[in-house]
């Protein structure tokens, strides 16, 4: 397990480049250690996390079905565009190492570049994915972390107010992975709620109720879910505490700085509206993982919208930096927030979930 340990420990440490300057010296190194990470997920060997060799069974069906069998779907295929992935990949000769190398490549591409982008301390949101994100995603769902990292720029499109670049993103995202859905009705509640207040308010009845009843076997009653997903439910537990809790005090600290430093905080960003863009989303993830924290299934929907707290807890770390009166008391917060972060990461490395890295054979 020491590679993931120095993983943790590499970007922990790399965290003081947030600090420098020149930006030239930032992007380069930002730059290095995310392509190693790219082919540190690319070139796992399959069944050191445990979604792999289900991953490797379906590529070499897929690559030999046809299109139309696609087209009609039925037991065993998932979303079409991961399908029509795996048979591009096959067409040109490509094998499993060559897929799992390409969705890395993707994934990381738009998932570095766009924390690069739009953090303000772009080391400590990579910390921050990286301990809540990388392994339990890009280690092991595959199809999930695709489609999570097109939402990342579906949603910046749409801030933008460049909708069709969003609704395409968002098309992609959903042929990867349904749970990408989740952002068409999170979008219309954004639309019409403004206030920041009724978001933190939700998350009251939303705590109470999941602590005493599990809605989703109500929605799969419903016919809002599939047998598939009825099978995550009867295999697993319930969701976790720990990342419901630190979305819902991230929102607390983004909304007393807000509310009690405004001029000051909304420098921040040339659009004061992304930080309460972002805001939105974490609050709505938070609320969707308290009110469903007995299916650990569901978070799948609520993790797309809550992976937006990566950008939003730096803006809350560097509005302290602009209110503070002592540069030494910013430092600690910033060292004190990075290493929890490190000792999260270090929690998330279990067996169960990953086992001790090995690279895949190019023979």
């Amino acid at each position: 397990m020491e590679v993931y340990y120095s993983i943790f420990i590499v970007s922990f440490l790399l965290c003081f480049f947030d600090f420098i300057l020149i930006k030239q010296v930032k992007r380069l190194v930002y730059t290095l250690f995310t392509i190693f990470l790219v082919l540190l997920v690319g070139r796992r060997k399959t069944g050191i996390d445990n979604d792999s060799p289900m991953y490797e069974g379906m590529y070499y069906f897929y690559r030999e079905v046809s299109r139309n069998d696609v087209l009609k779907g039925g037991y065993g295929y998932v979303e079409k565009g991961y399908v029509f992935f795996n048979q591009f990949i096959g067409f040109f000769g490509g094998d499993f190492w060559t897929l799992t190398l390409s969705m890395s490549i993707v994934t990381g591409l738009l998932t570095y570049s766009f924390i690069f982008k739009k953090s303000k301390l772009p080391f400590l949101s990579l910390l921050f994915y990286l301990s809540f994100f990388f392994l339990y995603r890009d280690f092991t769902q595959i199809r999930y972390a695709l489609s999570s990292s097109l939402i990342f720029w579906c949603c910046l499109f749409y801030i933008n107010k460049r909708y069709k670049y969003a609704i395409l993103l968002f098309l992609l995202a959903i042929s990867f992975h349904n749970a990408a859905f989740i952002i068409i009705p999170t979008l219309a509640v954004i639309y019409f709620i403004k206030k920041k207040e009724i978001y933190l308010l939700i998350i009251i009845p939303c705590m109470l109720i999941g602590v005493v009843y599990n809605p989703f076997p109500l929605l799969l009653a419903s016919g809002l879910s599939n047998e598939h997903m009825q099978l995550y439910v009867n295999e697993e537990g319930g969701g976790s505490w720990s990342i419901s809790i630190v979305g819902l005090v991230v929102l607390l600290l983004y909304y007393f700085l807000l509310k009690y430093n405004k001029n000051k905080f909304k420098t921040l960003d040339a659009n004061p509206y992304f930080g309460d863009y972002y805001f939105k989303l974490v609050a709505l993830s938070t609320s969707l993982n308290f009110l469903f924290i007995q299916s650990a299934v569901f978070q799948r929907f609520s993790l797309i919208l809550y992976q937006f707290v990566i950008i939003l807890f730096p803006f809350v770390v560097y509005g302290y930096s602009k209110i503070s009166h002592r540069k030494e008391t910013y430092m600690i917060l910033y060292f004190f927030c990075s290493l929890f972060l490190l000792l999260y990461g270090f929690r998330m490395i279990d067996e169960k979930l990953v086992r001790p890295y090995e690279f895949s054979s190019l023979w």
